[in-house]
């Protein structure tokens, strides 16, 4: 194993060496740009001097935080005051991950050598790992403790890169990059769950919720900006009860999606100089986060996934010609979660469903439009042997080896396994050696 694999990438950005060098500070938003470093009397993610976990207050200044605490007695706190600062992650170390196990199958394909890549985390831990396919059934493991991962991780393909994000510990915002190698998960803002990402053109955007319960944007170009900009009305959008947004791009054109605790089903939509205020789609929405995918092909361009006043899956699309959304279409009667589900566009116009039941087991269906009842029968993930999974699965397109979306599952206590799909059918598990007893994903390829 390559130890050199794991030296951290060029960093994200300014904002982000500053948040990151300040122990991961993840400060409120700011709609009014009076450019705070953090909102005075919070308390936010550091590290002692000797790599300890802690909090440390906000100065009433926004500016400068108390020392870390708690710390070791002979540790000298950081006030704030002389510009010393906690120690930065210091990213990715390999960890041994074993030997390649002998699963019978063929091999993931060679051509995904280098480019298919994986985060992973627990609730238990502030570590974050990170794995590389290196072909021949065999992934190189790296190991991060810093933040952390509390949510499943998003990676959008921007140029030669996979930019990721996903929401960490106390509630900070995480971002990390795959080039050639990972760089280092730094924070650098809050959030009141899991974020939403996409890409659009040569950068990517985010979309998440505040703590404040307002929602607000990001972009990634060279690396991450402020993430401060509202994406709604400054007075709020008079939603009430929102979930977690879920993001796409349609050429230069931004949708983001939402539920209420109202029954709404919210949509909101950008043309480049910002969100416009979000409007209803329908009424029969039960209060949990959807997943939204552009469409590959075919007369529609947009698809969301929601759980319905019914408990159970149903999507909704967007017409390509008129932006007309259509009457939503329940799943099926027995597909049912407690999760997000993931979702994403097929070539021809079709869509693959992946969702955890309750009872742990993950399943999928795929949309076609020229059916009468276009969504196929659940099936179950893998035939005759179904895990009980820790989360639900994550989905992403595959561009390296042929298929058409790769996905990342982890095992209650178990392991992490990957598949391909590919014009109906799936190959795999492939077992990932080095990533075990997780709770969150992140998965992604580069072409």
């Amino acid at each position: 194993m390559r130890a050199s694999l794991w030296a951290s990438a060029a960093v994200l950005s300014v904002s982000v060496i500053a948040s990151a060098a300040s122990g991961g500070c993840a400060s409120k938003p700011s709609a009014t740009g009076d450019g705070r470093l953090c909102t005075p009397g919070n308390y936010v993610y550091c590290r002692c001097a000797n790599r300890d976990e802690g909090t440390k207050l906000c100065k009433a200044d926004g500016q400068s935080f108390e020392g870390c605490q708690p710390c070791p007695d002979d540790v000298p706190p950081d006030t704030g005051d002389s510009g010393a600062l906690p120690p930065d992650d210091a990213g990715f170390q390999p960890v041994d991950s074993g030997p390649t196990p002998d699963t019978g199958a063929p091999p993931l394909t060679a051509q995904c050598t280098g480019k298919l890549v994986l985060l992973g985390g627990s609730d238990a831990t502030s570590d974050t790992f990170a794995g590389v396919y290196r072909g021949n059934g065999a992934f190189e493991v790296g190991k991060s403790t810093g933040p952390g991962m509390r949510s499943n991780a998003q990676m959008a393909l921007v140029g030669a890169s996979l930019v990721s994000v996903h929401m960490g510990k106390l509630s900070s915002l995480v971002g990390t990059k795959y080039e050639a190698t990972w760089s280092a998960p730094s924070s650098f803002q809050s959030t009141a769950g899991a974020p939403s990402l996409t890409a659009v053109g040569t950068q990517a955007r985010l979309v998440y919720l505040g703590l404040d319960g307002l929602f607000y944007s990001g972009t990634y170009a060279t690396g991450w900006d402020a993430a401060s900009t509202l994406a709604e009305p400054t007075g709020g959008s008079g939603v009430p009860g929102k979930s977690s947004p879920a993001l796409a791009s349609v050429g230069s054109s931004l949708v983001y999606a939402f539920t209420g605790n109202d029954g709404s089903l919210e949509k909101a939509l950008s043309s480049g100089s910002g969100f416009a205020a979000p409007t209803k789609i329908l009424s029969t929405a039960y209060a949990a986060p959807p997943a939204m995918t552009a469409m590959n092909g075919g007369l529609k361009d947009l698809m969301i996934a929601y759980t319905g006043s019914d408990l159970a899956l149903h999507t909704v699309t967007r017409e390509s010609s008129n932006k007309a959304w259509n009457t939503s279409v329940l799943v099926n009667d027995t597909a049912q979660t407690n999760d997000t589900p993931a979702l994403i566009g097929l070539p021809a116009g079709k869509a693959l469903l992946v969702w955890r039941a309750v009872s742990k087991q993950a399943f999928y269906s795929v949309f076609d439009p020229s059916k009468v009842t276009p969504w196929t029968a659940p099936a179950e993930l893998v035939a005759g042997a179904n895990p009980t999974l820790a989360s639900t699965p994550v989905v992403a397109p595959s561009k390296c080896g042929g298929a058409d979306a790769v996905i990342a599952y982890a095992e209650v206590g178990g392991g992490v396994s990957v598949m391909h799909f590919t014009a109906g059918a799936f190959a795999g598990p492939y077992p990932v050696p080095g990533m075990t007893k997780l709770t969150y994903l992140g998965v992604g390829e580069l072409p």
